[in-house]
């Protein structure tokens, strides 16, 4: 039962329902602002070349003595993504490093920025997949 602000009778009808539309109107609003800030999620992908380009571009410039201060980060960011996208896709060799990998993607990315805008995964997997063989049962398919 509700009641009216400031004293003990009952809320009208009318005042209940409009009460139950405000709740309603707030909660649809709340879930619209958190979808829209998770919008990569919710269309089938996480991350995006353009994400990924950006790791690569820090790691170069680590390799070149000009880093700026959020590039370990970056770098280490995309390293981890290239890895866990490799570590569940195809047969890596133990003798292959993060940093191979990663430059095997990043210069994958340098030469074919028209792909940019692609799922992060599906380029990973574009760059690898023509050097390593995918696990059994993946699907994957180079081109």
């Amino acid at each position: 039962m509700f009641f009216a602000a400031g004293n003990l009778r009952p809320a009208s009808a009318e005042s209940q329902r409009e009460h139950r539309m405000n709740t309603i109107r707030i909660a649809l609003l709340a879930g619209l602002i958190v979808l829209t800030q998770f919008s990569g999620v919710y269309a089938g992908y996480y991350e995006t070349g353009n994400f990924l380009m950006e790791g690569w571009l820090a790691s170069k410039r680590i390799q070149q003595n000009q880093a700026l201060h959020q590039d370990l980060f970056l770098m280490y960011r995309f390293l981890g993504y290239v890895t866990g996208v490799a570590d569940a896709a195809l047969y890596i060799e133990t003798s292959v490093t993060r940093g191979q990998l990663g430059d095997i993607v990043g210069r994958y990315l340098d030469s074919h920025p028209e792909e940019r805008h692609e799922p992060g995964y599906v380029l990973v997997l574009r760059a690898l997949g023509r050097v390593f063989p995918p696990r059994v049962g993946y699907g994957i398919r180079v081109e």
